[in-house]
């Protein structure tokens, strides 16, 4: 039948032998990583040689078999832009001073190390962010834009490090500040958040005062 075909086309590739499994499961067994299940379907250890996987998955589909695409999706760098008729030069002054009070905070969050703030006659670019995700686009967008608005309406933003041991609730907090708040951010929360180390909901372990969502 197909399965024992596919369970022994697997066995040739890599080498090795497989094994029927009789009742219950009904699986063939090919080496330690490898399972027919009774549907006929190819299951892959976590503990299988990936360069072995790929190399199997391969020469499976050359033999006319239906494989996942096991390939990663790419990651593409992202520049958000915001309009230059935005911002003033107190505008600009407070955005660069909240940069470098959370420098290690947005590095941390964004994963770069450019936190550059370039301006031009026509738009302001910030060349920060890696899309990895559906959503990652959208969130980083709102994010610049929410931390242009914000630092319009300070009238002053002092030099005071972040040197937080928690970057995921200083950063959830920050949000907060920005009125990135409620069910309508939630996505976006989540998004800038991932990269973070820490609790979101609790300052330090044992806090008590929680940040709701």
């Amino acid at each position: 039948n197909e399965r024992k075909k596919l369970a022994w086309a697997i066995a040739t590739i890599i080498g090795t032998t497989a094994e029927y499994q009789y009742m219950p499961t009904c699986t063939y067994k090919i080496g330690e990583c490898y399972t027919v299940t009774k549907a006929g379907d190819l299951e892959i250890s976590d503990q299988a040689d990936r360069k072995e996987t790929e190399r199997l998955l391969a020469e499976l589909a050359s033999r006319g078999y239906a494989v996942p695409d096991t390939t990663e999706p790419e990651s593409k760098g992202l520049t958000v832009q915001m309009p230059a008729d935005f911002f003033t030069e107190h505008t600009l002054g407070n955005l660069r001073q909240i940069c470098e009070n959370k420098v290690a905070l947005f590095q941390a969050a964004f994963q770069t190390d450019c936190l550059d703030i370039i301006p031009s006659d026509e738009k302001v670019e910030f060349p920060w962010f890696t899309v990895e995700q559906d959503g990652d686009a959208d969130a980083y967008c709102t994010f610049i834009s929410m931390l242009c608005e914000f630092a319009k309406n300070q009238s002053r933003i002092n030099r005071k490090p972040d040197t937080s041991d928690n970057p995921k609730y200083t950063m959830r907090c920050f949000l907060i500040r920005l009125g990135m708040v409620g069910a309508e951010f939630k996505a976006a929360r989540k998004v800038i958040l991932r990269n973070l180390t820490g609790n979101s909901a609790f300052r330090k372990v044992g806090d008590t005062d929680a940040v709701s969502e």
